[in-house]
């Protein structure tokens, strides 16, 4: 994981907490050996505040808000550890509007 290139790693823990909730690619391990490949990491571009947690702390997306199964890291749910991936054929509603959904403030 190298700042300069702009390659990353997401945290995702419980406030005081040290333990990242995810063990996945993309997410920070804290493996004692330090090593880190280039597929275990991915680009922010200009935009350093991408990164979304959905109102009720079930779903977080570090980078861009994409449920589509090409996405990375994509949007996990914390609780089951588990990456969302929608499909087109599952309902009237794109993959788009089914990602965001999960981020809108519901009553």
């Amino acid at each position: 994981m190298d700042a300069r290139l702009d390659e990353y790693q997401a945290i995702v823990s419980s406030f005081n907490g040290k333990k990242n909730l995810i063990t996945a690619k993309g997410f920070w391990n804290d493996n004692p050996a330090g090593e880190v490949s280039e597929d275990d990491t991915f680009y922010v571009g200009d935009n350093y505040y991408k990164g979304k947690i959905s109102s009720d702390g079930n779903y977080v997306s570090p980078v861009e808000l994409d449920c589509s199964s090409e996405a990375f890291p994509g949007v996990w749910d914390i609780k089951e550890e588990k990456r969302v991936v929608f499909d087109d054929r599952e309902g009237p509603l794109s993959i788009d509007e089914k990602c965001k959904n999960l981020f809108t403030l519901k009553n």
